[in-house]
């Protein structure tokens, strides 16, 4: 079997969007043209699709559950990923009762009847839905990537992205995939003055990247023992991949890529900037807010880590 990376979810869900979108398509189309000819053609055409797609997403499915069992991920990712999950098992549903459905019309000529029709319309809206939080695993939380572009070295023609700018920098905003500690969602908005302050800081001090890789080390050590203690009733393959995913924990080697003065909330800080390196080559950017107390101790700033070491 070939290697797909990262897995075949990515693959296969084409075979369950493509033929269900399509088969909607074509029944409708033979409703709009009945009784001419090529409606009973557009209609087996139709019915055949429908079943592919069924089958396509039930193939869908399970690599999907496989791909998030192998796939590391942090909380942000792993709540999409559950309303991924839902939107998936429902369009599942939604998509083998229109076949039932359809086999009921199996003696109508042209198109679908009512139930069928309506039923179609939900596997579509189904399919977008499913299809959306799909693509926000990828390119909003960064599931299954492996490597990150080096922005600056790519030239559109006259467009130079490595002289005009620093390739991709964000200033303050959190990175595409910020894996540290995230402010929450609702949190309110930093003051002007903590800006201002946070502007000012010096965060690259001596002693300031070993506490920050004690930090990630932290993080890494709470992913591990988070994954130790799922790993116990996984199947052959899953736990396999669980232990590669361990392994690649405790043998991650880091460095800094930037240091920032932010400000969370009404509290002044700085923020770290950390590459995580696998033993595979493998990249992915980690973010870590921290403060120096009156005493010189380095406070780390924001919500806490949780037991998935994120």
């Amino acid at each position: 079997m070939p290697e797909i990376v990262p897995n075949w979810h990515p693959l296969l869900v084409h075979f369950a969007i493509a033929p269900t979108l399509l088969a909607v398509f074509l029944f409708f189309a033979a409703r709009a043209l009945a009784p001419r000819p090529a409606a009973a053609a557009l209609t087996v055409a139709a019915r055949v699709n429908l079943v592919i797609g069924a089958l396509g997403a039930s193939a869908a499915i399970a690599s999907g559950l496989y791909a998030a069992w192998t796939v590391g991920h942090d909380d942000a990712a792993h709540a999409n990923l559950l309303v991924h999950q839902s939107w998936a098992y429902g369009t599942a549903a939604v998509l083998a009762a229109t076949v039932i459905a359809a086999w009921f019309d199996r003696r109508r000529a042209f198109g679908g009847g009512a139930v069928t029709s309506l039923l179609l319309v939900a596997a579509a809206i189904g399919i977008a839905g499913t299809g959306w939080y799909g693509g926000e695993n990828v390119y909003r939380h960064g599931l299954g990537v492996q490597r990150l572009p080096d922005a600056g070295s790519h030239h559109h023609g006259g467009h130079d992205h490595g002289d005009e700018a620093a390739p991709h920098s964000h200033g303050d905003e959190a990175p595409a995939h910020d894996h540290g500690t995230p402010v929450a969602a609702n949190a309110p908005a930093p003051s002007s003055d903590a800006a201002k302050q946070a502007d000012g800081l010096a965060c690259d001090t001596p002693g300031i990247r070993e506490r920050v890789e004690n930090f990630v080390r932290t993080d890494m050590d709470r992913r591990v023992a988070h994954l130790s203690a799922h790993r116990a009733g996984q199947g052959e393959d899953k736990a396999a991949a669980t232990d590669r995913q361990i392994a690649d924990a405790r043998a991650s080697k880091f460095g800094f890529d930037a240091f920032a003065g932010r400000a969370v909330g009404d509290v002044p800080a700085c923020r770290a900037t950390v590459r995580v390196t696998y033993p595979d080559g493998r990249n992915e950017q980690r973010t870590i807010d921290y403060r120096v107390d009156g005493g010189g101790a380095v406070v780390r700033v924001g919500a806490a880590p949780d037991e998935h070491g994120h």
